[in-house]
């Protein structure tokens, strides 16, 4: 009996507070964008350097992985603060080529595209003999 009056009084809790972010809080859908780029110097400086340079002058711009052997550079992008165009512009301002590599999608969503099959798997009843 007692039990339930406590899951009743949770569930009345959680329902006060759930309405409570409703009209107190505002939602803000996320406006981070993650690309990942194929990236070269025009001189023989180091690659990590110019990219830490990079970071400091574009404002909404989070590292996630530098590659220095395979100059590939992984970040995250505040559209709302930034856009792509800014930091190609900013990437050749200070000596860094910038290629996009295209984003890996395994969830198909892009159905113009033509779907690859990763796992091929036919289920049959055993045979009688």
């Amino acid at each position: 009996m007692v039990r339930k009056e406590v899951s009743r009084y949770l569930v009345f809790i959680f329902a006060v507070i759930a309405l409570a972010i409703l009209l107190i809080g505002k939602y803000t859908p996320s406006t981070t964008m993650s690309l990942t780029c194929r990236v070269s110097s025009t001189d023989s400086e180091n690659l990590g350097v110019k990219v830490e340079e990079l970071l400091k002058r574009v404002d909404g711009i989070q590292p996630v992985c530098l590659d220095e052997k395979a100059n590939l550079f992984t970040f995250r992008y505040d559209s709302g603060k930034t856009d792509i165009e800014t930091v190609k512009s900013h990437m050749a301002g200070i000596g860094l080529k910038f290629d996009l590599i295209a984003p890996l999608n395994l969830a198909g969503t892009n159905s113009s595209k033509k779907k690859t099959k990763l796992i091929s798997v036919q289920i049959s009843s055993p045979s009688r003999d």
